[in-house]
């Protein structure tokens, strides 16, 4: 099984898709409502993530106390796919397995950071001939705690969803966050606990 939370976000620093002239056309088609924008790409990597054979173009995006995952076609002329995650306060945040809590960290913070997105994870489904996006998303909603919840989109379509499942557990309001392994032979997540309630497996199919 391979342990989703081990997982780090690698960064691509030598292949710029998006000129500084022409990033403003990445941002005009993210931002089309105006208002005050100062928007930064953090991580951006081609991949396959659906069924058509070209590969797309993923980022993530900064913008104020936002992350934003956006996908273009292989064109880079169409948006296909969107998400915005957002934090009253961000920076650097850990997660103290002692405390099982998410704590502010003296880290310095860097203007190619992610501090929302905690982990994230390109990877192919059996028997799918393009990849799913596994994500590790930090959230706040009182009277919980700062937590996160793991995310998995498939083509696009969000086919699990921590934080609907998880929200008003018992587990969550502990740990303040889901520990999970990602089974490939399966297609699918199982939650790690020892407690039998919440040691399950669900399908991503």
């Amino acid at each position: 099984m391979k342990n989703y939370y081990i997982l780090s976000i690698v960064f691509i620093l030598s292949c710029n898709f998006f000129s500084k002239d022409n990033e403003k056309e990445l941002f005009a088609m993210l931002f089309a409502d105006g208002g005050k924008r100062v928007p930064k790409i953090v991580f951006q990597k081609e991949v396959n993530l659906d069924l058509t054979p070209d590969t797309e173009f993923f980022y993530i995006i900064r913008n104020g106390n936002e992350e934003i995952v956006a996908v273009l076609d292989h064109k880079k002329k169409n948006l296909l796919f969107k998400n915005v995650f957002s934090l009253l306060n961000i920076g650097p945040i850990v997660y103290d397995p002692a405390k099982n809590k998410w704590i502010a960290s003296s880290a310095e913070m860097k203007p190619e950071s992610l501090y929302i997105i905690k982990s994230l994870l390109f990877t192919r489904l059996e028997g799918d001939s393009f990849d799913s996006i596994f994500l590790e998303v930090l959230s706040e909603e009182p009277p919980l705690e700062l937590f996160s919840v793991p995310l998995v989109y498939k083509n696009y379509k969000l086919v699990f969803d921590g934080f609907s499942l998880f929200k008003e557990t018992k587990l969550l309001k502990e740990l303040n966050r889901i520990p999970i392994s990602y089974i490939p032979d399966k297609k699918g997540i199982r939650v790690l606990s020892d407690k039998p309630v919440f040691d399950k497996f669900y399908s991503l199919e």
